[in-house]
């Protein structure tokens, strides 16, 4: 169980950098404005970890099918 905490926390860090990498691309596009990082409002951020959320879980559970 700890390699899969362990794969669940890393894959969740990873891929939340990604989502908010992703989230700021987009507003920097819609707008018309350059790059910057910001952390989303609390409902888009409460979504985007979700979306993560479901993500990681799917793909612990994928690793840890795949090591068997």
């Amino acid at each position: 169980m700890k390699d899969a905490t362990m794969i669940a926390l890393v894959t969740f860090g990873v891929f939340m950098t990604e989502a908010l990498v992703h989230y700021n691309t987009g507003i920097a596009a819609a707008h018309g404005k350059p790059w910057k990082f910001n952390i989303p409002s609390g409902d888009e951020l409460i979504k985007l970890g979700m979306i993560v959320g479901v993500a990681t879980t799917a793909t612990t559970l994928i690793i840890g099918y795949l090591r068997e």
